[in-house]
């Protein structure tokens, strides 16, 4: 019987495995079969992780240069998903807008305290949009994956932005 840090290890393992590339899955089966070798619990963990950045490298690395070698980089590949990607970071702004919105209604009303303002702007400003990004890039993933990209990058600068900024000023 598999202890609970092996089948941990494991299951790890195998997800990466079925999520990689063809070329990287006959790689990672190895790997998997040659997990069953490692003695120790722990050391069977640390060579997981070890295969999964080893093929996650690997495959990152062969989609960039199918990307790369495909003409999604090219004047025609770009003017055909930019138009998609903006639509996603358009879709991004209004979200913020309407949070935004929320939040000055919410602060102008008479039961607002002040105290909670430094709380409440982290709410509305970053947690709540931060939220509806993600559930929107993981509802149009499947079908409208050009949109989907557009909102997280748009997700992704307001989070940047935001460590920057609570860094910065606290």
């Amino acid at each position: 019987m598999l202890s609970l840090l092996r089948r941990a290890a494991s299951r790890v393992l195998h997800f990466i495995v079925r999520h990689s590339p063809a070329e990287s899955r006959r790689w990672g089966d190895a790997m998997l079969r040659e997990m069953d070798f490692v003695d120790d619990d722990w050391a069977a963990l640390c060579w997981a992780l070890g295969s999964t950045v080893a093929i996650s490298r690997r495959s990152l690395m062969q989609r960039l240069r199918n990307a790369r070698d495909s003409d999604a980089w090219s004047v025609n590949g770009f003017r055909r998903w930019l138009p998609r990607v903006s639509v996603g970071i358009a879709a991004a702004a209004a979200i913020l807008t309407l949070s935004i919105g929320a939040l000055s209604t919410f602060a102008h009303s008479s039961w607002f305290d002040p105290s909670h303002g430094q709380l409440v702007d982290r709410v509305f400003i970053v947690a709540i949009p931060s939220a509806i990004y993600a559930f929107c890039a993981v509802a149009l993933w499947r079908s409208r994956k050009r949109e989907a990209s557009g909102i997280l990058a748009a997700g992704a600068i307001l989070v940047a932005h935001s460590i920057m900024y609570f860094v910065t000023y606290g």
